[in-house]
């Protein structure tokens, strides 16, 4: 276990490792942030001398974008988490994104239904390639969604590497 705090610790860290030796496969599951703060305050701000502050966003580096230029024929895995989104525009959506970043399987959520998402148990997901829905996973219990993803990639992706 690689224990990181930031999402450019994890970005450097995902990358040094991945440089370090040859790799089949890249399951990118974690969720950094999007955007971070562009200035840093070194301590606490007076409140009773600041009545007011602008706070500026900055994105932040995608590692899964990233993670593609460097390794062009690594497996690669991703997860996209959206929002109030019908299944048809999810489904879409993971394809779009598949293609664009050339993704060997997307596994995408609506973490706006219930019981799905961050923070629970359980999720609903769509399992994606290029060409469209491979699999859908009614809610259940996340520990069945990674037996189903990991039958689906030994089945599509890592039998086809020996």
């Amino acid at each position: 276990v690689i224990t990181v705090e930031t999402t450019k610790d994890m970005y450097n860290t995902v990358l040094e490792e991945l440089g370090r030796e040859k790799y089949d496969l890249f399951i990118s599951a974690g969720a950094p942030i999007d955007y971070t703060p562009t200035d840093k305050y070194e301590s606490k701000l007076d409140s009773r001398k600041i009545r007011e502050i602008e706070v500026k966003l900055t994105r932040t580096p995608k590692i899964i974008e990233e993670v593609r230029k460097r390794f062009k024929d690594l497996r690669v895995i991703a997860f996209k988490a959206e929002y109030n989104l019908s299944d048809d525009e999810l489904i879409n959506k993971a394809i779009k994104y598949a293609n664009e970043l050339n993704l060997d399987l997307v596994v995408a959520n609506d973490v706006s239904r219930k019981n799905a998402g961050f923070r629970v148990d359980t999720n609903e997901v769509f399992i994606v390639d290029k060409k469209g829905l491979i699999k859908h996973v009614p809610l259940t219990h996340k520990r069945e969604i990674a037996k189903t993803l990991l039958d689906i990639i030994g089945e599509r992706l890592l039998s086809k590497l020996h």
